[in-house]
């Protein structure tokens, strides 16, 4: 007999001063219980909350010297070209942001803002410093904009001055900082999950997958630890503003979705299962609202604010007052195509603004049913012909959502316009490795013959999207994907000729890719 039971985790103040979750399976919804029990039988329950937390906020406490070893890089760096730094930004935020919403446009907005207005009002020229922050909050700043100017700048000539992440290594350095500020309590869970992302983001668009892919595990961690795989719709009284609701379902399907894809590329297991999951997509619908704890207790705070602030008095840490301003206001504009950083556009509606990220968070959350079913163990893997069914059943649905109709007509002011080309190629992808499988089998089968004219037919479809939607370079995104695409697409043309050839099956014919 199958049994519903009501335990449930809940969040807490971390030693960071800001909300941490813990789950139920931690065993703090019996603890609240024996708590409020004792409470209400006037027993003393002093030193059950502080014991039971303990085993949670245990910390080495970052280096000995947490600030000195980012000091180096927060150094003024000369640059001129206000003109490509703009351009880059402006690339980033029209290609990257919209499918990938993990920072506060509007804060990145007014750091930009500043820095560009102090180089036209200075007649020594461009100089990008933080000498007006702390040490913490100059290392984010200093990660998150060469980000920025990293991606916005694939593709595009060199310049010099402009500092920009050209190794893995030096990525995964800049990680080790932002995770020593946190372990040292420093900077809060979701500011290093926002600087963690921006890294790995960057290794991704540079086609460095497999340190993307290590760094997603640690980042996943911490964004599980901060409660971010909660919806924050459900804790009303922890997450008050409906800005800081919104960023965090937004970060966490950016981190979400690349992660999916890696696991994808790679083969190899998923980090979360769908089943630990309860955020509701960034601009749709909210499920959960506001409703209150099943059992009518306050879940916000395990601690007040100030007794964390004493306890981190009383250990020697120190943390910053407030967040980092990555976030949580929302975003209000966009950036105009001439001046990203002087002339903020009237933003569209929050619904179409999110569409494209709203469109990939469904299309990972498809990703991992495909990983789920056809990567495990041989031991128990069975060839469930309704399991695949289902599966392209449901990726038929994404697709037929798609209002591409006025991406046609106006590519430019549609919200998908920039992306469509990429969310093609990308059901097609699907397609091919819903059906891949069953080319394992004998050549003579049915079910051989059906994948491989099912796959060969998506890999037509992906070269023949390519070759004509990548012609023109400003209005189409680069998906850093797409070559991966064209060689799963070659080999598929290939094992589909050597068939013909060898007498197995007729009528397939190798298309020329051009790329």
């Amino acid at each position: 007999m199958n049994v519903k039971t009501h335990e449930h985790g809940r969040f807490y103040t971390g030693l960071n001063g800001h909300p941490r979750f813990a789950g139920s399976a931690s065993g703090v919804y019996l603890m609240d219980t024996i708590r409020n029990e004792l409470t209400t039988s006037n027993h003393r329950v002093n030193g059950i909350l502080e014991a039971f937390l303990s085993k949670f906020e245990t910390t080495s406490g970052g280096s000995q010297d947490v600030h000195g070893d980012y000091r180096s890089l927060l150094q003024p760096i000369a640059c001129s070209d206000i003109a490509e730094i703009r351009a880059r930004f402006n690339i980033y935020f029209r290609h990257w942001h919209p499918l990938f919403p993990f920072l506060d446009g509007k804060a990145v907005h007014n750091r930009l803002e500043n820095i560009l207005q102090r180089a036209e009002s200075s007649s020594a020229g461009f100089n990008l410093t933080f000498d007006s922050m702390d040490d913490v909050n100059g290392l984010v700043w200093m990660i998150l904009l060469r980000v920025i100017r990293t991606i916005g700048g694939l593709g595009r000539p060199t310049k010099s001055g402009i500092s920009t992440i050209e190794r893995a290594g030096e990525a995964m350095s800049l990680a080790y900082l932002v995770l020593d500020a946190n372990d040292a309590s420093t900077i809060d869970d979701v500011v290093t999950v926002q600087a963690l992302f921006a890294l790995q983001l960057t290794m991704y668009a540079r086609g460095w997958y497999r340190p993307a892919a290590r760094l997603s595990a640690i980042t996943i961690k911490i964004m599980l630890e901060a409660g971010l795989h909660r919806c924050p719709c459900r804790y009303p009284s922890t997450f008050q503003s409906d800005a800081l609701r919104d960023l965090r379902k937004r970060i966490f399907f950016s981190v979400f979705v690349l992660d999916r894809i890696l696991s994808a590329d790679f083969g190899l297991p998923l980090l979360m299962r769908q089943t630990d999951i309860d955020v509701c997509l960034p601009g749709a619908v909210e499920l959960h609202g506001n409703t209150p704890p099943s059992d009518g207790r306050k879940e916000v705070d395990a601690e007040s604010p100030s007794s964390a602030g004493q306890k981190r008095k009383r250990s020697g840490q120190q943390t910053t007052n407030t967040p980092i301003d990555v976030y949580p206001s929302n975003p209000e504009g966009t950036y105009s195509e001439t001046s990203p950083a002087r002339t903020p556009q009237k933003a569209p509606a929050a619904k179409d603004r999110l569409l494209p990220a709203r469109t990939m968070a469904k299309f990972a959350i498809l990703v991992g049913r495909i990983v789920e079913t056809f990567n495990r163990s041989r031991r128990w893997r069975t060839a469930d012909p309704e399991d695949a069914l289902r599966i392209r059943t449901e990726l038929d649905d994404w697709w037929l959502e798609l209002d591409r109709s006025s991406v046609d007509t106006h590519p430019s002011s549609d919200p998908l316009g920039p992306h469509i080309v990429l969310f093609q190629c990308l059901y097609h992808q699907q397609l091919i490795r819903i059906n891949r499988h069953s080319l394992s089998l004998p050549a003579t089968s049915i079910h051989h013959r059906h994948a491989l004219q099912s796959t060969v037919i998506a890999a037509k479809a992906i070269a023949t999207c390519l070759e004509s939607g990548l012609t023109n370079d400003q209005q189409y995104f680069k998906w850093p994907g797409y070559a991966d695409m064209l060689l799963d697409a070659a080999l598929l043309f290939a094992y589909a000729a050597t068939l013909s050839v060898g007498g197995g099956q007729s009528g397939y014919v190798v298309y020329t890719i051009v790329c």
